[in-house]
């Protein structure tokens, strides 16, 4: 039995003014993710596939980092799960991110689950809660303007 504490789920929306399967791209595919977050990605998108996330330079901190996921659930252009091993949360979370038509466009919706209660926990859990907004509006950018310069 898990007698471990947890946070809430971290939850974000956005309605992006582009089709279903283009909005699926930009998270299902490592080219997808190059687009606009990652640099250097790597994905095998199959269930059970390794995900390498890569940043250099990345945000006003200009970040260089490297974490590790893996697939667990990829129906395109409906849905990507995936566990985020994450280098300072031991466990890492797990990510749903779901895509669904709606009126001018498509809706995305990301959940992210399984923070720990704990010093650590609490400080990830707000860096991802803010960072999972940024992330759907660079993608939501992305997809109706095409990807930022620089």
């Amino acid at each position: 039995m898990d007698l471990m504490r947890y946070l809430p789920d971290i939850e974000h929306a956005t309605l992006v003014r582009a089709p279903r399967a283009a909005c699926f791209a930009l998270f299902g595919s490592a080219a997808g993710w190059d687009r606009w977050f990652t640099q250097g990605m790597q994905m095998d998108p199959r269930p059970g596939g390794a995900m390498r996330f890569r940043w250099a330079g990345f945000g006003a901190d200009r970040i260089h980092a490297e974490e590790d996921g893996l697939i667990e659930v990829i129906e395109p252009p409906a849905r990507l799960v995936f566990r985020w091993q994450m280098q300072r949360l031991e466990g890492g979370t797990r990510v749903s991110l779901s895509f669904s038509d709606a009126p001018q466009g498509t809706r995305i919706s990301v959940c992210d689950q399984g923070y720990p209660d704990h010093d650590r926990g609490r400080r990830c859990w707000m860096d991802c809660a803010t960072g999972w907004g940024e992330a759907l509006t660079l993608a939501r950018f992305c997809a109706e303007s095409g990807p930022p310069a620089g």
